[in-house]
């Protein structure tokens, strides 16, 4: 007797009904890549999600008065990348201007972060030695209390409440320093952090940036069906047909090989005494 092992090891996605034609005609199934990105792209997929990231970025800079010309269109666009998966959109684009490089992403069915890339903490820790030593001589127009209230602020303008979800009070809240040969030097910039007290595990993170006086990080991981409707991006019903894909397609594990390789090796269960 063959054990049954209790893994994903016979997993296949099926996603019926979101796309037209060939539901009757059997097909070779896709192999996903990592991250269950579909392998797939098509001129009109992208049309949708330059569409989908577009709007989001706007409604986000709008919000929060970001210092970039308003609408934000395709000609602003200086990077992108663009992943369909069986989650949906997976996507962010970069608006660079001479002040400001702005991140906007989307990942699992909602509006997922931010980043202004000049003034955010990973810049900061990735520059050399020369360029760290300017951060603490930036002008800083906000205090620890004042950046606190920017980010609740920040939070409550995309219409997410941290009381509601569970997450009262930021857990963390600092300003950033900066040790340059055992002297430390206050940088303007500020990290703000909530996360649930009890229950499911969210957490939201934001950095406050002292120079510009706005948002210059936001992630989260809060489900999309917490989230107001106007920050969710549900997949299509168009999905498979924008990808160029019958309805009927049949999606396996990027490690559907292997899998089989286990199940074709599994060992007989031990005897029970």
């Amino acid at each position: 007797m063959k054990a049954r092992l209790n893994i994903a090891c016979a997993f296949i996605l099926m996603l019926t009904g979101l796309g037209g034609g060939e539901t009757g005609k059997s097909r070779a199934p896709v192999t996903l890549q990592r991250g269950g990105i579909i392998p797939t792209n098509s001129p009109a997929f992208r049309e949708y999600a330059l569409s989908v990231l577009l709007s989001n970025a706007n409604l986000v800079a709008e919000r929060w008065q970001l210092d970039v010309q308003l609408p934000i269109t395709t000609n602003q666009i200086t990077g992108s990348f663009i992943d369909p998966t069986t989650n949906g959109l997976e996507g962010s684009i970069q608006i660079d201007n001479d002040a400001h490089k702005y991140g906007f992403k989307v990942s699992d069915g909602r509006f997922n972060s931010f980043g202004d890339t000049k003034y955010r903490s990973q810049t900061f820790v990735y520059s050399p030695d020369e360029q760290k030593d300017k951060w603490p001589g930036m002008t800083n127009l906000l205090t620890l209390e004042s950046a606190v209230a920017m980010a609740k602020d920040k939070l409550h303008r995309l219409g997410i409440d941290e009381k509601k979800l569970g997450m009262g009070e930021p857990f963390k809240a600092a300003q950033w320093r900066y040790d340059s040969n055992d002297v430390f030097y206050p940088l303007p910039l500020y990290a703000v952090q909530w996360k649930t007290q009890t229950g499911d595990y969210m957490v939201i993170r934001m950095e406050i940036s002292g120079v510009t006086s706005n948002v210059a990080y936001f992630s989260h991981n809060i489900p999309a069906n917490l989230l107001p409707s106007f920050l969710r991006v549900p997949t299509p019903t168009n999905y498979l047909q924008l990808l160029g894909l019958p309805s009927n397609t049949v999606f396996r594990p990027h490690d559907w090989d292997r899998r089989q390789k286990i199940l074709r090796e599994a060992q007989p269960d031990p005897p029970i005494f």
